[in-house]
């Protein structure tokens, strides 16, 4: 997670904020970084829920911790919704390291779940902060946070 957190302290903007919900990395790695350290009660959603509402950008971006942004993801987002601002968020395609049958078999088979508009944290999942609140936060379910927000999300119109 650290080499994550500090890779995305490199890319973001100075203007931007970070906040971590780290349960993973020591607490002292995020400490030396530029990021916001919250700590949230456990589960996944209330983490997102409450990271959320501490964030004071315009543009939400939430990731599993367990996820690796390619370089130049966040200017790609900056780049695509800025293109098309009838867009109010989208995800990234989700690949996998090997070149196996076992390893390809997955990358075809999230296609199919995306095109069916079904997408999780692990594509990583950007939105706008007015379709965020138009179409309601993340919510702090136990399971399937993610899912569930998506399909809000998708329901509000165009995603990437």
């Amino acid at each position: 997670m650290f080499l994550q957190l500090s890779l995305l302290m490199r890319l973001l903007p100075r203007s931007s904020s970070l906040m971590a919900a780290v349960r993973t990395a020591p607490i002292a790695a995020v400490q030396s970084s530029d990021a916001m350290l919250i700590e949230f009660t456990p589960g996944r959603g209330n983490q997102l829920f409450q990271g959320a509402a501490a964030a004071t950008d315009d543009i939400l971006f939430f990731l599993h911790a367990d996820t690796n942004l390619p370089i130049g993801a966040l200017a790609a987002i900056l780049k695509e919704l800025g293109t098309h601002p009838d867009t109010g968020g989208g995800n990234f395609r989700l690949l996998f390291d090997g070149d196996t049958k076992f390893d390809r078999w997955p990358i075809g088979f999230y296609r199919w779940i995306r095109s069916r508009g079904d997408y999780y944290g692990d594509y990583g999942i950007f939105v706008h902060r007015s379709v965020y609140q138009a179409i309601g936060p993340i919510r702090a379910i136990p399971l399937m946070e993610d899912y569930d927000f998506t399909h809000r999300l998708e329901r509000h119109g165009p995603a990437l």
